[in-house]
Formats: structure tokens, sequence, C-alpha cells
């Protein structure tokens, strides 16, 4: 189908060992620094996976701080999985990603690549490989810009091309799911 295929050409562009089948994505919602929402989604084989999928209230801090959001929320995912990880679980915080998606450009990757290479000290724990999607220079010329995490390399590519495709659907979803918890968590404070 043409949902493997993108994953194909995904695990091809981003030299993986196989191919992406189970995909993080997260986003942060809030209005004006109020109601702090971080919106986990996940893809399992190219679909939506929404029993997965989970909404994390952020706590550390009060104030307008995306960088201190990503912190959070990539820190409780992957203490969670740390304690979770020997239960062999399909899905869940026990299952490592093959892939996960930020939305916000280097900033946010930056910011989940220093919780990640806290959190796994031990060499022989496979970090999970992390994908931000920018709002890059491209964009006139119909081209949407990844980066990937810890190398930095940048990968263009066209609106209609598969594995943006897929990229881009997932990541408009976490951005669906992150505005939803956010505004369900701001009705309540109402």
């Amino acid at each position: 189908s043409g949902t493997i295929k993108a994953l194909e050409e995904l695990k091809l562009l981003l030299a993986l060992s196989k191919t992406p089948e189970y995909i993080e994505s997260y986003d942060i919602s809030h209005t004006g620094g109020e109601d702090n929402v971080a919106g986990m989604i996940v893809f399992k084989n190219g679909r939506p996976l929404k029993r997965a999928y989970r909404t994390f209230n952020i706590k550390s801090f009060t104030g307008q701080d995306d960088y201190g959001s990503m912190r959070e929320v990539i820190s409780r995912r992957f203490n969670e999985y740390l304690k979770c990880k020997d239960e062999n679980t399909e899905e869940g915080f026990g299952k490592m990603p093959d892939l996960i998606l930020l939305d916000g450009g280097k900033g946010q990757l930056s910011q989940a690549e220093n919780v990640i290479s806290k959190i796994f000290t031990d060499p022989d724990i496979k970090k999970p490989l992390l994908l931000a999607v920018t709002k890059g220079e491209g964009r006139k010329e119909g081209l949407e810009t990844f980066v990937v995490g810890y190398t930095r390399e940048t990968i263009n590519l066209s609106l209609d091309d598969p594995a943006m495709q897929i990229v881009l659907h997932i990541r408009d979803e976490s951005h669906r799911f992150a505005i939803t918890g956010h505004r369900n968590r701001r009705s309540k404070a109402r």
C-alpha cells in the first residue's frame, strides 16, 4: 500500500536498519502560557494507534516555555520507559519507538536530544531516532525540511513526496491532539 511505501522511503532517507513501524509524535499547546499541555500520539504501521495516545499536563513551571514543556514531556515519557521496558510490550511506555517526530524545529530537537542523552547513558540501550519538522526556507518552492536528531542532517522533500506526506500527516495529527488536550484542560480549569 501507499503507507507501507512511504514508511519504506522514510527508512531509506534516514538510513534506518528497519522500517519505522512504531512512531511517536509530540506537540505542545497552550494559550499565552496558560494550561500547558503536551500531546503524544502513536502511529503503528502507518496508522493511528489511538489507545496509545497520551496527554501530559505540564507541571514543572507556569508561563510560556515550549522548550521547558518539551523537556518535561520527553523526560516523563522515557523515565516511564525505563520503569516498563522489561515488560516486552507491543505498545505503551514499555515500547521503544522506532522514530520520534517533533514539531518546532531545531530548538525543540535540542531539548529532546539533551533529555534523551541524560536518560540513556547505557550504551547498550539504543536511543530513539529524533526527527524535527522545521519551517524551512524551501517552503516557497513547495518543499518541507526535516532535521535529523544527533547529526543535524537536513533533508528537503517535496510536499507530494510519500515520506513527507506521512510525516506531515503524523505531525498534523499530533498538533490536533495537543490542541484538543489543551482545550479540555482549559475548560476543566474554568
